[in-house]
């Protein structure tokens, strides 16, 4: 798998306040098409990267009889996941996102909210850049991360 070890990242952001909200700014369409595709649909992704082999995966998807909307890796990438958490013994999504990107080749940078899981974020990243800044001021913490600055 291309990268470093310091280069991998993934983690689990807990606590988070009962509402929660993901956006990506630049590709929002891309985003919503993603959640639409999943089945079922409860899990949400924010996605920026490339998955070079998404192709492969998307073809292996398609035999187990999933249909994909649109031709974006980011559909690929949470139907991948979804995939693996409804075949997990465990039904730990933290385990299925690390399981899946374990098959995946590429940079990237996400952000997943499980809606049966929404005290829990989860932040990976592989070559691209991933900031994650807490606000604890408030009785109850505030989570933001991005991955392109401008």
């Amino acid at each position: 798998m291309p990268g470093t070890p310091r280069d991998r990242w993934i983690g689990r952001l807990l606590n988070l306040a009962t509402d929660a909200t993901l956006a990506n700014c630049e590709a929002c369409r891309q985003a919503v098409i993603a959640q639409e595709g999943t089945r079922p649909n409860s899990v949400t992704i924010i996605h920026n990267g490339i998955i070079e082999n998404y192709g492969p995966l998307k073809s292996e998807l398609m035999n187990r009889g999933y249909e994909f909307k649109s031709d974006t890796d980011t559909e690929v990438l949470i139907n991948l996941i979804q995939e693996i958490h409804k075949n997990s013994e465990s039904k730990d999504m933290f385990e299925s996102v690390r399981i899946a990107l374990s098959e995946v080749i590429g940079a990237y940078a996400i952000v997943i909210l499980d809606k049966n899981n929404p005290d829990q974020l989860i932040a990976a990243k592989m070559g691209s850049p991933l900031v994650v800044g807490i606000e604890q001021e408030r009785s109850d913490s505030r989570f933001c991360c991005c991955s392109k600055r401008r």
